[in-house]
């Protein structure tokens, strides 16, 4: 049995993650059973980009290997990178483990447009 305090006991934010090139560079993505958890942009390569994106815990997942929702996500934000519009309202994000003040900070930033 775990000891009170454990950090088995800590929720884990990130429980999967993925490194890939985007047009801007290394970049990695974390996500947990709930959405959208992290997003790394320019990296300094993608062992970097891995190391950073799974340092909290996240399995690392092959690119070809994450799920269809991800790999969604991944193809908008290449496309994102290369400056075609986009938008990304429709990414479910995860704000479990966020305060008050950070999700409704990134709810503000997502209501931004394109520009």
């Amino acid at each position: 049995m775990d000891k009170p305090g454990n950090m088995s006991d800590v929720p884990r934010m990130f429980s999967a993650a993925t490194a890939l090139d985007t047009p801007a560079g290394a970049c990695g993505l974390a996500w947990s059973g709930a959405g959208l958890t992290r997003v790394r942009p320019f990296e300094d390569g993608l062992a970097c980009a891995a190391a950073r994106v799974s340092k909290q815990g996240a399995v690392l997942v092959p690119g070809p290997e994450v799920p269809p929702h991800i790999a969604a996500v991944i193809a908008a934000l290449r496309a994102f990178l290369s400056g075609v519009p986009t938008a990304f309202d429709d990414v479910t994000l995860d704000f479990s483990g966020l305060s008050d003040f950070e999700a409704a900070l990134y709810g503000a930033l997502r209501a931004v447009p394109w520009g």
